[in-house]
């Protein structure tokens, strides 16, 4: 699960498992949520150089969740106290994690491909489009909510 709401130019979020909430602002596209599957310790493991980029593609463990909506107690939600100031021209998406299959770069160019930032659903037809353009064996389930910010 990954929701977000704007008030008053502030994005406040939740999240549970592995779906993503990014920001586009001025290039640079940061995730803003936290990452509940292994494969986020897997990165940390990376980052450490306890084991390399390819070892961790092909983990088998990868695609895990540490925390999913089942039913019992959550251990792990990501609930920030403090919500993200909002810019004139951020982008914001939620996505499924099946948006794993394009890198950063490629998140970047296909947003920037609709030369009206403002039509969102033409947007998040382009990111689904490149997605399914990559022809990834296995691909997971991908949905993407796209949000475009003009502030006066």
């Amino acid at each position: 699960l990954v929701g977000a709401s704007v008030i008053s130019n502030q994005l406040y979020w939740v999240s549970v498992g592995d779906s993503i909430l990014y920001l586009l602002r001025n290039g640079e596209l940061r995730q803003l949520n936290a990452d509940h599957s292994y494969l986020s310790v897997l990165k940390e493991k990376v980052a450490a150089q306890e084991m390399t980029v390819d070892e961790m593609k092909i983990h088998p463990q990868r695609n895990q969740l540490l925390s999913a909506l089942v039913g019992d107690d959550l251990e792990l939600i990501d609930l920030p106290p403090e919500p993200v100031e909002l810019k004139d021209g951020d982008h914001i998406l939620l996505a499924t994690d099946g948006i794993d299959t394009l890198d950063s770069g490629e998140i970047i160019e296909t947003i920037r491909m609709n030369v009206d930032p403002i039509d969102t659903e033409t947007t998040a037809m382009l990111v689904l489009n490149a997605v399914h353009a990559k022809s990834r064996e296995l691909q997971d389930n991908t949905a993407v909510i796209c949000a475009y910010c003009y502030l006066d």
